[in-house]
C-alpha cells in the first residue's frame, strides 16, 4: 500500500526516508519549552497527542512543538528493527496507515517531520535548524547518537514500556519479554537518554498497570499489552512537560529530574491502569483514543 502523503524530499539507501513540511511554518516563540519528538506505533501517538493537548492548554508562548522524527515502517529497507520490534505485528496496510498517521498529526501541528537515518549529515542539520530544549522519544526504532541525546539544554528522556528498574524488557522486545515472565502487573519507566541502551539514569516510574484479565489470567497477545500499557504514556508526559516548563520558567538547564510518580499521579488514574484487561481491542486500535485519553489526563483539554 502506497503513502498518500507527498514529501519534501526522500532519500535513498542507506539514508532512507523523507522529509516533510507543513503548509504553515512556525515562528520561533523565545519564551517557549521547544520540543522535538521521537517516536512511531500505537505508543508514540499518545504521547504526541499529549504534547499537542497540553500546547493547545498552555499556548504556544509556553510549548513549541517543533519536529517529530518516527519510524519508516512503510518502506522494507529502513533500518529501523521492524522484524525485531512490535511493527512486525501488524499487517503492512496498517504500518502504512499509522506512519501515515503519526505524520499528518505532526504536520497539523505545524511541525517537520523526519523519517529517515538520525545519524546522516541531513539530520545533523536538520536537529540545528530544530534547536530543541528538550527530545522527548516514545517507541522509536533507531540508536540515538550522543550528539543528539547531548544537544538539548534540557536533555533528552525516553518512556519505555516495562519494569526497567528490576532489569524487565530492556531492548527491542519489552512486551515479549513481559510477557514470558507470567507477570500479573508491569510498569512504565522514564529514563534519560545516554549511550546505554535503556539504561539512562531513571527519572520516574509509573505505578502498577495490571496486565491479567477479571480472574487473573494471563494474555499472550503482544498488541493487547501494548494497548494496556501504554495507557500509562499520556499522564507520565503530563508530569514530565510540567517539571520541564518549571525549569523554563526559572531559566535552570539540565538537571536531575526525578519525579515521584505514585505521589503525583491522580489515584482515579492509578485505579484505571490497575482495572481488569478485557482481552479484546479498542475499537479505536491501532489509533489513540480520544475519550482514554481525556479520562486519564488530569486537566482540562480543550476540544
Amino acid at each position: 500500500m502506497k503513502s498518500r502523503l507527498r514529501a519534501e524530499q526522500t532519500f535513498d539507501k542507506p539514508d532512507w526516508g523523507s522529509y516533510y513540511l507543513p503548509a504553515q511554518p512556525q515562528q520561533r516563540v523565545d519564551s517557549a519549552l521547544r520540543v522535538v519528538f521521537f517516536g512511531s506505533t500505537l505508543g508514540g501517538m499518545w504521547v504526541l497527542e499529549t504534547l499537542k493537548k497540553l500546547k493547545q492548554l498552555h499556548g504556544k508562548e509556553q510549548i513549541q512543538l517543533v519536529g517529530l522524527a518516527t519510524d519508516e515502517a512503510r518502506e522494507t529497507h529502513a533500518r529501523i528493527s521492524v522484524k525485531k520490534r512490535i511493527w512486525h505485528y501488524y499487517e503492512q496496510e496498517t504500518r502504512v496507515s499509522m506512519v501515515d498517521g503519526i505524520i499528518e498529526m505532526a504536520i497539523q501541528e505545524s511541525m517537520e517531520v523526519f523519517t529517515g537515518n538520525i545519524k546522516s549529515p541531513f539530520f545533523s542539520t536538520l536537529l540545528e535548524k530544530w534547536n530543541p530544549d528538550v527530545i522527548i522519544m516514545a517507541c522509536f526504532g533507531q540508536i540515538v547518537p550522543a550528539h543528539i541525546f547531548s544537544y538539548p539544554v534540557y536533555g533528552m528522556y525516553n518512556f519505555h514500556p516495562s519494569d526497567l528498574k528490576n532489569d524487565i524488557g530492556a531492548g527491542p522486545r519489552p512486551f515479549e519479554d513481559t510477557l514470558a515472565l507470567n507477570m500479573t502487573h508491569t510498569y512504565v519507566s522514564v529514563m534519560e537518554v545516554t549511550d546505554i541502551i535503556d539504561h539512562g539514569p531513571m527519572v520516574m516510574r509509573s505505578t502498577p498497570i495490571r496486565i491479567t484479565g477479571q480472574h487473573g489470567e494471563p494474555f499472550d497477545d503482544v498488541l493487547i499489552a501494548e494497548e494496556r500499557i501504554i495507557r500509562a504514556f499520556p499522564y507520565l508526559t503530563y508530569l514530565l512537560m510540567t517539571k520541564l516548563r518549571e525549569h523554563k520558567v526559572m531559566g535552570i538547564q539540565k538537571t536531575n529530574l526525578p519525579i515521584s510518580v505514585s505521589e503525583e499521579m491522580d489515584y482515579s488514574v492509578q485505579r484505571k491502569l490497575l482495572e481488569p484487561v478485557s482481552g479484546v481491542h479498542n475499537p479505536h486500535y491501532p489509533f489513540i483514543d480520544l475519550d482514554i485519553l481525556h479520562s486519564i489526563l488530569p486537566i482540562p483539554i480543550p476540544a
